[in-house]
Parts: C-alpha cells; sequence; structure tokens
C-alpha cells in the first residue's frame, strides 16, 4: 500500500482474508465487518482513470462503515441478552440505570448514528464525528484490544467528517425521522430472519427477510421520488374524458355561434 500500483494487490489481499472469515466463522458472523469490503473497493478503484469511479470510492469506504455499526446494533435489540455480561463486567457504562434501559437506548443511538451517515453531508459529518468520539471514549473503558479494534472505523470516521460533501441535499430534512425509522423496522426484520436462515429451520426466515426488504423496496421508492410520480398520475383524471368533454364543447360553441348570428341578422 505504500505505493499506487500496489493497492490492487492489497484490495485483493482483503478480501481473501474476508472469504477466510467466512468460510472460518461462517457468512453470518462477517456481517459484521463490511468495513473491510469498503477499504477493499476504495483500494481498488483508487487506481482507476475515471474521476467518477474515482470519487465513488469515498462514498463506498462510508457506506460500509455504517453497515459496520448499523448492523451489530439490532442484537441491543433482538438479543440483549449478549449485551447483559458486559455491561455487568462494566457497571459504569451504565451510568445508574438498569441494564436493560441502557441496552435499548445504546441501539436507538447506535443505529441513528449509523444511519445519519447515509444521509445528507452535514448530518453524516454531525453523525461521524459523534461517532468517532464515542468510540474513542469507549477505548477509556475498554482497554487497548479495543482500541485497536475500532482504529480502522475511527480513522473512517474522521475521514468522512474531512470530506468536503459538496453535493447538493437530495434528501428533506424532515423526512429523516419516517426514513430512519423505517429502516430500523427494516434491518430488525431482516437480522431476524438471517439469523433464523443460518441457525434455525429457512421457512421460518421467509416472513421476516421479505418484510425486510418490502420496507427497504419503499423507502428506495419514497426516496427516489417515484412514489411521488405515481400518486401524481393517479389523481391525474383519465385522458379519454377530457377529450370527450373537449369533442362535446366544440359543437356547442360552434351552434352558439351560429344562433348568435341569424338573431343579428333578424334584427
Amino acid at each position: 500500500m505504500a505505493a499506487r500500483p500496489t493497492l490492487p494487490a492489497a484490495a485483493v489481499g482483503i478480501v481473501v482474508l474476508y472469504g477466510y472469515g467466512v468460510a472460518t466463522y461462517g457468512p453470518f458472523h462477517m456481517l459484521d465487518y463490511p468495513i473491510f469490503l469498503g477499504l477493499a473497493l476504495y483500494f481498488a478503484l483508487s487506481v482507476v482513470r475515471n474521476p467518477k469511479l474515482r470519487a465513488f470510492r469515498v462514498s463506498c469506504l462510508r457506506w460500509s462503515v455504517a453497515l459496520s455499526l448499523l448492523w451489530p446494533a439490532m442484537e441491543k435489540f433482538l438479543y440483549p441478552g449478549w449485551i447483559t455480561p458486559i455491561a455487568l463486567a462494566h457497571p459504569a457504562v451504565t451510568l445508574g440505570f438498569d441494564v436493560a434501559t441502557v441496552t435499548t437506548a445504546a441501539g436507538v443511538v447506535e443505529f441513528g448514528l449509523a444511519f445519519a451517515l447515509f444521509w445528507t453531508p452535514l448530518v453524516r459529518r454531525l453523525g461521524a464525528l459523534a461517532l468517532a468520539l464515542l468510540l474513542f471514549a469507549a477505548t477509556f473503558e475498554f482497554g487497548k484490544i479495543d482500541a485497536i479494534g475500532h482504529l480502522l472505523i475511527i480513522a473512517v470516521l474522521l475521514a468522512v467528517v474531512a470530506e468536503p460533501g459538496m453535493e447538493a441535499a437530495r434528501c428533506r430534512p424532515a423526512v429523516a425521522p419516517v426514513v430512519s425509522g423505517t429502516a430500523l423496522l427494516a434491518s430488525i426484520f431482516l437480522y431476524a430472519g438471517i439469523h433464523t436462515l443460518y441457525y434455525g429451520p429457512s421457512h421460518a426466515a421467509l416472513v421476516p427477510v421479505m418484510s425486510g426488504l418490502a420496507l427497504l423496496a419503499v423507502i428506495a421508492l419514497y426516496l427516489s421520488g417515484a412514489a411521488h410520480a405515481l400518486w401524481r398520475l393517479l389523481q391525474r383524471p383519465p385522458r379519454g374524458d377530457g377529450l370527450e368533454h373537449g369533442a362535446l364543447r366544440v359543437p356547442m360553441q360552434a351552434e352558439s355561434f351560429v344562433a348568435s348570428r341569424r338573431e343579428l341578422r333578424v334584427s
């Protein structure tokens, strides 16, 4: 990675290591680490000559770190028992609240800040800064191993804060709560469905997976403007009615014109 020509080799190496992790620990457990795939794609796109593709690498890296933080947040909603031993071993992080409340609040904060990385430039900068500060503060409680594990994520978050982000905002800030709430439900459904698909019967995973995908489709249609266009199309009157009314209106106007000419001649 010291030279530009070695970046593709670094990308291949990261993908190979990620594949080894999938083969060793299973694909479900590796869903917590899409940041490595985003980093590999960043390296691969760094050597392309197309400026649009090269600019796309930063967005890929940002999306990957957002997914790396968003996906584990679902554990705090679906399997809070996994977090309880950590909270009991480090009671200072609870700030005197009960473990159940702290676990749910941590899930909401983690998901909300991770979702902010998908939003407008200002919102994602503020979200990245808040996440970086939280991860940095956690190192004082959990030690150097936690610091080493989160170092890559903190570095990417700081890069997001420093990113110029000059593109125009495509989404209105007012719709952020609606979209984030729908995305939260979709993530919970998908996490539960994939977990059931990996550890339980496959037929039981069909409903949550399809529900999560349907909610994501609704978000995509809404943000793309397709839903608004479809609603305006449904509200528009049929063209046939307009043509019929227009066809009737012309003869009536002609008849009234002829009648007025006759009255003038008589007078």
